[in-house]
């Protein structure tokens, strides 16, 4: 009986024996495998991927046994279209073969943005808000004015609107006043003419078109007619300041007590001032007129007063 359970005994430890050197040749032939499969304690190091184009790390990243996928756009000025702009992980990176590199490139065509409203801010905020719309600050030109604000934004030599859809990027020229409205000018006769050529009147001579109050029943405020302005005709102005306007729809008639109440105003003189200062500006101007600080440019895509309503002998 003892010697039977002997037996047992022995014969028990061998088998556990046996398959505890089975259970560790197992998990070795196991992590082996593994780290054949995975190159345990191998690494690549990741190159750096940035400004080039996306022929070029295709190449690059093949060559190393990576792999990339593009995750965003955004658009950098001055990059390349399609130049990587960013890449996770970054360069010198260590990582697996056969790794995703993940890449922000850069935008084929430029986003729109809107163009801020700068007019009547001092140069420092009108710098803040183009650069955080994304746009580029060009010339600045100074102008007689008693203000140091912006007068007026131009693109391309044309006033732009606030509000405008325009490419990131885009340059931006300013007007601003000097804060010395020490250049005074004879306030022009407006009175009588058409808001339209009024404002041809007032751009040639680089002034502000101020506040418009038309009467009741004005609809087209291009053909209706000034019958008062302030400041008034004859006194002083410095450049660049306004004129408010009120219109109306009938022609205005003027009396002088001194002579007969029949007496209307010279419009054919009005006429002529508007001409001569016409040909003086362009005789001083060979390229053209220059645009006036509100972006009033003379007779440009401005509506045109119907016939019925001019005056007798205007053409």
């Amino acid at each position: 009986m003892k010697s039977s359970l002997i037996r047992f005994l022995k014969h028990f430890f061998i088998h556990l024996l046996l398959m505890g050197l089975v259970l560790m040749l197992l998990i070795w032939g196991v992590m082996t495998a593994l780290n054949a499969y995975t190159h345990h304690g191998e690494s690549i190091t990741v190159p750096d991927v940035t400004g080039m184009t996306l022929d070029q790390v295709e190449k690059l990243l093949n060559s190393r046994n990576l792999r990339y996928r593009v995750m965003d756009s955004t658009y950098v000025s001055g990059k390349l279209p399609e130049a990587i702009i960013d890449q996770n992980p970054p360069a010198n990176a260590k990582v697996k073969e056969n790794r995703r590199i993940y890449l922000t490139v850069n935008a084929k065509v430029p986003p729109k943005t809107r163009m801020p409203d700068l007019l009547t801010v001092d140069l420092v905020n009108a710098k803040i808000q183009l650069k955080g719309s994304g746009l580029k600050l060009g010339n600045v030109e100074y102008v007689p004015f008693s203000k140091k604000i912006v007068r007026s934004a131009l693109m391309n030599g044309r006033e732009i609107a606030k509000g405008t859809e325009i490419q990131k990027g885009s340059v931006i020229d300013l007007i601003v006043g000097n804060g010395q409205a020490n250049y005074y000018i004879p306030v022009p006769k407006l009175t009588g003419l058409t808001l339209n050529e009024a404002r041809s009147v007032l751009g040639m001579r680089q002034l502000l078109e101020g506040a418009i109050v038309p009467n009741p029943g004005v609809t087209n405020r291009g053909a209706a007619y000034v019958y008062r302005q302030e400041p008034a005709f004859g006194g002083q102005i410095a450049r660049g300041e306004p004129i408010d306007l009120w219109l109306q729809n009938e022609v205005p008639f003027f009396y002088d007590d001194t002579e007969s109440q029949d007496a209307v105003p010279d419009y054919e003189g009005m006429r002529n001032q508007i001409e001569q200062e016409r040909e003086r500006v362009l005789d001083q101007s060979p390229g053209g007129f220059p645009p006036a600080p509100n972006g009033v440019f003379p007779d440009d895509n401005q509506e045109s007063a119907p016939d019925s309503n001019n005056p007798d002998g205007w053409e």
